[in-house]
């Protein structure tokens, strides 16, 4: 009976061994496709991450070239405003010119219409000594044609 006790016993430790066995085999298993799992699961992690950072990138080179655009027509914009200041400047310039030319005529003609006018009064005044000289001279005329009348006549001396 000690034998076949130990027998059994061995039997039993056997079976014990092989389930053993099998049990970590299995937990073995499990840890393999847990780490499979895991695996696959920080790939796609990894996937996803990669595809974010791809968009962020596009995006980022998207906003550079908008701002490129962006620099480049606000340095156009700034070359016209000083263009359009310089052309202001100059308009001014020619306006205040212009105005003094004018007001330097405005005073040549008022220069000539003074003189023009001291002259039409002496114009008006020679006007009037010339009728004042043709009526005198008309009764000189007259005078001279009686006192011719007259010397034919014989009443003059």
């Amino acid at each position: 009976m000690a034998a076949s006790n130990g027998r059994r016993e061995d039997d039993e430790r056997e079976e014990l061994d092989k389930e053993h066995k099998t049990l970590l085999d299995r937990i073995r298993a499990v840890f393999r496709r847990s780490a499979k799992d895991d695996k696959k699961l920080i790939i796609q992690n990894l996937r996803q991450e990669l595809n974010e950072m791809e968009r962020m990138r596009n995006e980022k080179a998207k906003l550079q070239e908008d701002y490129q655009h962006k620099t480049v027509y606000s340095k156009s914009l700034e070359k016209k405003v000083a263009q359009l200041e310089d052309e202001i400047r100059a308009l001014r310039e020619i306006s205040k010119e212009t105005q003094e030319r004018q007001l330097s005529e405005n005073q040549e003609t008022s220069s000539a219409m003074q003189q023009h006018q001291r002259c039409a009064g002496t114009a008006d005044e020679l006007t009037f000594i010339t009728a004042e000289l043709g009526r005198v001279l008309a009764v000189v005329k007259v005078a001279s044609q009686s006192a011719g009348n007259l010397k034919r006549l014989g009443s003059c001396p």
